[in-house]
């Protein structure tokens, strides 16, 4: 840089008037002016300049690309389709309407019968993973499971839950288990029998006996409990 005495807007106007002029003496003068200002070898930088700008020059940009993260792994594919079990459904004509299942009583009925199935060799952590709604299903069907989650018709199709885990109401009628008149689980759907059934899909039991007393049979009738047959197929 040159420190001139003059400003910048100063040495424009002279020089634009100097060639203007034509005048060979007037631009003689006015170069050898600007010749003994460019010779100040001394002041060739002056207090103005930002020190940034007399410090050495930055090293220049890398050239090396920027780091690229490696590609992200894709999980293992997943079946967006849950497997759909067959609705257990009601053997016989809806009911008029009952009172409603509630969440307690379903816990408690559902325990029972994971622990029956799991007695039985079924694998505890397979069933500890389901979930139990308590909804409205279609008009006759008691139960369904869809993936891992169990639907209980929240009035049994009409005719309320028995939703209680002791025997005592049922009696053995020529190997079927039939409620007592006049019992708590008279007239009503067994709720300890259904879910075994959709406890069984889950683990993939087939019907085994083929008999009245078989809980994966795909109807139900009012009244009556089913229990683990033999000869199932695990």
């Amino acid at each position: 840089f040159i420190s001139y005495p003059q400003t910048a807007r100063w040495l424009v106007d002279h020089v634009n008037a100097a060639l203007a002029s034509g005048n060979s003496s007037t631009m003689g003068t006015l170069a050898t002016q600007l010749d003994g200002w460019n010779s100040y070898e001394a002041n060739l930088t002056p207090p103005s300049v930002p020190a940034a700008l007399l410090s050495d020059p930055p090293p220049p940009a890398s050239t090396d690309p920027a780091p690229v993260d490696p590609a992200p792994v894709d999980p293992a594919p997943v079946d967006p389709t849950p497997v759909t079990y067959a609705a257990l459904t009601l053997d016989g004509a809806t009911g008029k309407g009952a009172a409603t299942l509630t969440a307690p009583a379903l816990a408690t009925v559902t325990a029972a019968a994971i622990s029956t199935w799991v007695a039985a060799g079924a694998s505890a952590t397979t069933l500890a993973g389901l979930t139990f709604v308590i909804t409205d299903l279609p008009a006759g069907q008691l139960s369904q499971t869809i993936g891992t989650t169990v639907y209980l018709d929240a009035d049994a199709a009409g005719y309320g839950w028995y939703a209680h885990t002791s025997s005592a109401p049922f009696q053995n009628k020529k190997g079927i288990l039939g409620a007592r008149n006049s019992t708590a689980a008279a007239g009503h759907v067994d709720l300890l029998t259904v879910l075994l059934h959709e406890l069984g899909n889950v683990l993939g039991v087939t019907s085994g006996s083929g008999v009245a007393d078989d809980v994966m049979l795909a109807s139900l009738q009012v009244g009556i409990r089913r229990v683990l047959p033999t000869g199932l197929t695990q």
